[in-house]
């Protein structure tokens, strides 16, 4: 476990031990929601394939996912998430010497990884399927529920939540998401360097 805003964050340190040195680390940001359960299997094997070339590979279960602290309910999910981007990235720096660190992120876990990080905090990123869009992505989430409606929803649920596939996204998180843009983001980035 590593520690993200004072709390236990599971994660996943993927390392050969023939690795003569560990100046470069590879962060791999995860999706959310049932596309993180999905996703799990290629990234482990992804995160193995990378350490097998000498290069120590990080993989962790966001704030209020799998075996990490806290609940899909609490508030501030985006702040959370960004905050354990930029702590394991510390980790990786602090605790295994790593001076470069590439950040490979998959579906939202690209567009919070780009939020997340500073121009001098990343030296590669690989965004794998990115969402460039948080308005789109609640909509599909919408959707999945709506497919499944017939289930009941769960106790815990507030009128404004979402339930997808097992997954709960409050109605604040929905709130936050919908207001990312992956490509303004960019263009913006762009027309600071002009």
């Amino acid at each position: 476990y590593l520690t993200s805003r004072n709390e236990p964050l599971l994660a996943w340190l993927h390392m050969s031990p023939q690795a003569s040195h560990v100046d470069h680390g590879v962060l791999i940001c995860a999706p959310v929601g049932f596309e993180q359960l999905h996703a799990n299997r290629s990234l482990r094997h992804l995160a193995d394939a990378v350490a097998r070339q000498g290069i120590p590979t990080l993989r962790f279960d966001w704030h209020g996912t799998g075996d990490s602290a806290g609940s899909d309910a609490d508030p501030s999910r985006r702040a959370a998430w960004h905050q354990n981007v930029r702590d394991a990235i510390a980790w990786m720096r602090n605790t295994l010497g790593c001076r470069r660190i590439s950040i490979v992120g998959l579906r939202m876990g690209a567009m919070l990884a780009v939020e997340a990080i500073g121009p001098d905090e990343c030296d590669n990123l690989v965004l794998w399927a990115p969402v460039t869009c948080g308005k789109s992505f609640m909509r599909q989430m919408q959707t999945i529920e709506q497919m499944t409606e017939l289930r009941p929803r769960p106790t815990d649920a507030a009128a404004g939540d979402i339930e997808a596939a097992g997954f709960l996204v409050s109605e604040e998180t929905a709130e936050q998401f919908t207001k990312l843009n992956l490509l303004q983001k960019q263009l913006s980035c762009l027309q600071a360097l002009v």
